[in-house]
């Protein structure tokens, strides 16, 4: 088969050394010009930097999106060729905050309180007559992607009194929502969409926060833990699957994800995610026994009413842990050293076991394994088991043999969604 993968960052061009070991002919487009230009450089072709020949647009099989916020582009693309990924509801239903919430509500799921805002004077108003603790949620530009660090959670009502000027400085004066927060453990569940019915279901509990302890800042996914459902629990009852309806009326494909706030009595939607996440996907598909590029392509091309997916896994449970390099997590073009060595991952197996990003090969005869100079997200090892623990302790065999000067990773992961998922599973979403 055909796939040509569009990207913006190349935060997606690992899947591509899954689809070469299956035997799929890939090409990729990078839209963005950027030091991500050098990742997986020597494990993978080098991209497109400018519009592919029509050509290659034409003998497309699949066409993958690794991001969203290029809706209108791959609407226009999937006149060549099926398309999962991105699309304008894809990015409307993560980008624009307050339609997500809105659907939500249309579809029966619980969400917190919320206000939306223009100014921040509007805001103190609004905290000044109903005090309590908000999270912060900028709404998203056009054409751009949500940030992680941009979403903040106070500690208080006089907490976010006094940072609502610098929040609304730092995210470029964006209206915003406050949203009040509740109490209970933050998971989400995720399934892959065919148009009719929901796929390879499961739950992803990421630690987010950048040290132990969940301190430090928010990097989006400092470690990762996947559970595929045997069965069909209350925690998709009561949250995504009320969206089945809503999807298939607006013949939805591809991923999409809900998180989600649980305690003993009530299930929150807080957000969707419908680009591939990282490094939830990564960790998620390496649970897949199976050709990874047939199964999306089934999915985009399903016909009205669905179809039946003999799914085959390795195991039940994947998880890993995000490895990086200083400066990291901050984001400085042009700060994050490249030709750094790193050490200790077998790249035969690397497209199924750890996923790469800031990496390349030490030139083009070579097969040491170096830094690119990206964003300094290393790697993330990958490991499953038949139980969470398992998985984590498979994380662990692979971390042994792996040197990164400087590295930098949490080590208290296992334990951190090992405590959650016990207070999910005592209070009966699983």
């Amino acid at each position: 088969m055909k796939i040509l993968l569009v990207s913006q960052h190349a935060i997606g061009a690992w899947f591509i050394l899954r689809l070469l070991r299956e035997g799929h002919s890939v090409e990729w487009w990078l839209t963005q010009r950027g030091p991500w230009e050098t990742s997986l450089r020597g494990l993978i072709p080098e991209p497109y930097l400018r519009r592919p020949p029509q050509s290659v647009l034409e003998s497309a099989d699949l066409i993958l999106f690794d991001q969203n916020g290029m809706g209108k582009l791959a609407e226009e693309l999937r006149k060549f060729a099926p398309v999962l990924g991105d699309g304008l509801l894809a990015s409307k239903l993560e980008d624009d905050r307050l339609y997500g919430i809105e659907v939500m509500e249309q579809c029966g799921i619980e969400v917190p309180f919320y206000e939306t805002f223009k100014s921040p004077e509007e805001a103190r108003a609004f905290i000044s007559k109903r005090p309590a603790r908000y999270v912060y949620k900028p709404f998203t530009a056009p054409g751009q992607e949500q940030h992680s660090a941009t979403t903040y959670v106070s500690s208080s009502a006089e907490d976010m009194l006094a940072s609502l000027d610098r929040i609304f400085a730092e995210t470029k004066g964006l209206p915003f929502l406050l949203q009040e927060v509740v109490e209970g453990e933050e998971i989400s569940v995720e399934g892959w969409f065919d148009g009719s019915n929901f796929h390879f279901l499961g739950l992803t509990l990421e630690e987010k926060k950048f040290m132990n302890g969940g301190m430090g800042p928010n990097t989006g996914a400092a470690g990762t833990l996947e559970g595929i459902f045997n069965n069909v629990p209350k925690l998709h009852t009561q949250g995504l699957g009320k969206l089945t309806l809503y999807l298939r009326e607006q013949g939805y494909r591809g991923m999409i994800d809900l998180n989600t706030i649980v305690n003993e009595s009530h299930a929150y939607g807080l957000e969707f995610t419908t680009r591939w996440g990282y490094d939830c996907c990564p960790t998620r598909f390496s649970l897949l026994n199976q050709d990874m590029g047939d199964f999306l392509f089934t999915l985009a091309t399903a016909p009205t009413g669905g179809i039946s997916i003999d799914l085959r896994l390795r195991a039940n449970w994947a998880a890993s842990a995000r490895y990086s390099i200083p400066p990291y997590p901050m984001e400085i073009e042009g700060h994050h050293p490249s030709d750094v060595a790193i050490s200790g991952i077998a790249l035969e197996d690397a497209w199924r076991d750890c996923y790469l990003y800031d990496a390349q090969l030490d030139g083009p005869d070579s097969e040491r394994l170096v830094t690119a100079g990206i964003f300094g997200h290393v790697c993330s090892p990958i490991g499953i088991g038949h139980t969470p623990e398992g998985a984590w302790a498979a994380v662990d065999r692979r971390t042994e043999k792996l040197k990164i000067p400087n590295g930098q990773a949490r080590t208290d992961l296992c334990e951190s969604t090992m405590k959650r998922l016990k207070k999910v599973r005592e209070w009966g979403w699983l």
